[in-house]
């Protein structure tokens, strides 16, 4: 199981990625697209998501898996860790060098 590193922020911190695992979802992804089955719940946190965001219905897409036969949703660059892979790593601190002894 997944455990968001979002689960104690306000809703609309939270990544949509973080928001679906939060509600117990399975995610799938290719690349940084994120897919998820089509539910009245999913549709519900999706367009909660779309709506702060400011993003169109014409940016959401849905597909029939092969696999399952199920609909899913296409939500392109929404697969989080994909882009956490990808973040800088900060530097890490040098140590200071040990005093000199008897100097």
């Amino acid at each position: 199981m997944v455990v968001s590193p979002d689960k104690g922020k306000a809703m609309s911190e939270k990544s949509l990625y973080h928001r679906l695992v939060d509600a117990g979802f399975e995610i799938d992804h290719h690349e940084s697209d994120l897919y998820v089955r089509v539910t009245d719940e999913s549709r519900a946190i999706i367009e909660g998501w779309m709506a702060e965001s400011g993003l169109g219905r014409d940016f959401l897409s849905t597909f029939v898996s092969d696999i399952d036969k199920k609909r899913y949703f296409d939500v392109p660059f929404a697969f989080q860790p994909y882009w956490d892979a990808r973040a800088p790593k900060p530097e890490p601190e040098e140590e200071p060098a040990p005093a000199g002894m008897g100097m």
